[in-house]
């Protein structure tokens, strides 16, 4: 007796989603890759002009020697066996085999891949007993033994050259130009009197420093105190991850503790799209664009080393994001010997400034070079503390300026290549039939797909008549409904016009109107006549 059995259909196969690695600056909403691939750890040795006998170093070369002593492997046997061939086998065992004497005291092959692996794993086990909770900026320590000569070593080759490089005989130690950066660093600051920041806050601020033992906690307890509650556009612990790469990517990725730069929406589209590699560190809208200003802290137990190297990374980009600024629409780089850049360190008290900025090389190919500015020891008494956090505090400001005048140097020379103007700002519907009404309107442009009114900001006028039929009420068909048709928009050339021919529309409208009221009062003595004909 056969039993039958209803067939089920197998589960369907579940389809690997494919995300793409680029994020659309107009989309921050796609995935964006945490780090960006890099090369190999032996292109990053073979690279170098000079290698330091750092301890990466020295596991790189064991690396090496274990991979060369490695016998090759041969190509494993066919499993397959004929027939045929396994009488001669047979006869072949029966004679004694083959001469094995040519093996005697040969090595056993060693499989470096399974010890690799149980050193890994033994690794991670003895740290995950070991270690607590951690924040998230805390776990930088880990990576800071990138930075050591080797990854200097390759900036140098690179020409960013750090504070305190021997040029030999080349040339001097190129020193930058300031503009009265000294004096500024040395503004009062109200916020910092006795009257405001009494030495009780100095107390307190010691007390914190002594107990930080992480370098989370330098930049969420002690940070806060030296940096103040200025309105300035900042971020931290994010890894520009969009910048081109200054050392061929064979070296991380820069990662400021603290950073400052201008809005997304401050620089003109064309710059944008010119100079994005240069200036637009992240895939992340909301994130400061334009570097300039940066902060490098380490805990206690951290190397000042590391932290100074750091900030030459930092200030090296944030010099070369300046640099494209001030260069944009050239022709060729701007030399002028300023330096627009600061970067800073923070060590058990010790604060220190720096600048950064480029200078020919060969080719007329930027140079970049760091100068220390000043350095003080905050935790030696409040005046120390108050000249310290005074000069930080200026030198933010100062950078600020910097930046922006750079910026706006690079819109206007956008906006004046280009026939309409481009640094516009997207207004609410309300808003911007409130510029309507003013005439303060420009031809519209299309982003991401959806009309959106601007504001012009070089001319205005106002609308002769409401009643033009050219315009339209009527909504587009952008999915918000808050956008209006492309026959609304104004050219600029017929606003001209209008400023020209003012008087002109307004003689010929009181001629209309006049002889609209006469065709009105015709109309309606006609009306009249007739009612009183039929009421009669």
């Amino acid at each position: 007796m056969s039993s039958t059995r209803e067939e089920i259909p197998p589960p369907p196969r579940r389809k690997r989603q494919y995300t793409e690695t680029g994020l659309s600056l107009d989309n921050p909403s796609e995935s964006q890759p945490s780090k960006r691939l890099k090369s190999s750890r032996a292109e990053f040795y073979d690279s170098l002009s000079k290698v330091w006998l750092t301890r990466r170093a020295l596991k790189e070369l064991d690396r090496r020697t274990l991979q060369a002593n490695i016998p090759q492997r041969l190509t494993p046997p066919s499993q397959r066996v004929y027939p045929e061939e396994t009488s001669k086998q047979k006869r072949f065992a029966r004679h004694g085999g083959p001469d094995l004497r040519d093996l005697r005291g040969y090595p056993a092959p060693i499989d470096i891949e399974p010890t690799r692996a149980m050193a890994s794993s033994s690794s991670s086990r003895s740290k995950h007993t070991k270690s607590t909770a951690l924040t998230s900026t805390s776990s930088k320590t880990k990576r800071s033994s990138a930075y050591d000569k080797d990854f200097e070593q390759h900036y140098v080759d690179h020409r960013v050259y750090p504070e305190g490089y021997d040029y030999g005989d080349r040339c001097p130690t190129p020193e930058p130009r300031f503009d009265g950066l000294d004096q500024r660093l040395l503004q009062p600051r109200p916020s910092l009197s006795p009257s405001h920041f009494p030495d009780s806050a100095f107390r307190d601020y010691k007390r914190k420093n002594a107990r930080v033992i992480s370098e989370g906690k330098v930049m969420n307890t002690v940070f806060p105190i030296i940096s103040g509650d200025a309105d300035i556009p900042n971020e931290g612990n994010l890894q520009f991850t969009r910048l081109e790469s200054m050392t061929g990517c064979v070296t991380v990725d820069p990662r400021p503790d603290f950073y400052d730069g201008a809005r997304f929406e401050d620089i003109d589209r064309e710059v944008r799209e010119e100079l994005g590699p240069y200036i637009i560190p992240t895939g992340h809208l909301a994130a400061p664009v334009a570097p300039n200003f940066f902060m490098e802290a380490k805990a206690p137990s951290g190397g000042a080393d590391v932290a100074k190297r750091q900030a030459m990374q930092d200030g090296a980009y944030g010099a070369r994001a300046m640099h494209s600024l001030q260069s944009y629409s050239e022709g060729k780089p701007v030399y002028d010997g300023n330096a627009y850049t600061i970067t800073s360190t923070y060590h058990t008290g010790l604060l220190r400034l720096y600048a950064t900025h480029p200078t020919a090389g060969p080719e007329n190919s930027p140079e970049y070079h760091m100068t220390q500015i000043n350095g003080w020891d905050l935790t030696n008494n409040p005046d120390t503390f108050r000249q310290g956090v005074t000069a930080f505090r200026n030198a933010r400001d100062w950078a600020q300026e910097q930046r922006d005048a750079l910026i706006n140097a690079a819109n206007r020379k956008a906006r004046s290549t280009n026939p309409e103007p481009t640094r516009t700002e997207h207004m609410p519907y309300s808003d911007w039939l409130a510029a309507l009404d003013t005439g303060d309107v420009s031809t519209h442009t299309v982003e991401d797909g959806l009309s959106q009114p601007q504001v012009l900001y070089e001319e205005q006028s106002t609308f002769e008549s409401s009643h033009d039929d050219r315009f339209s009420n009527e909504p587009s068909d952008s999915p918000d409904g808050l956008t209006l048709d492309a026959s609304f928009a104004i050219p600029t050339t017929e606003i001209k016009h209008k400023h020209k021919s003012k008087d002109a529309l307004k003689s010929r409208s009181k001629d209309s109107a006049s002889s609209n009221r006469e065709r009105r009062r015709s109309k309606r003595g006609k009306v009249d006549v007739s009612s009183s004909s039929v009421s009669d």
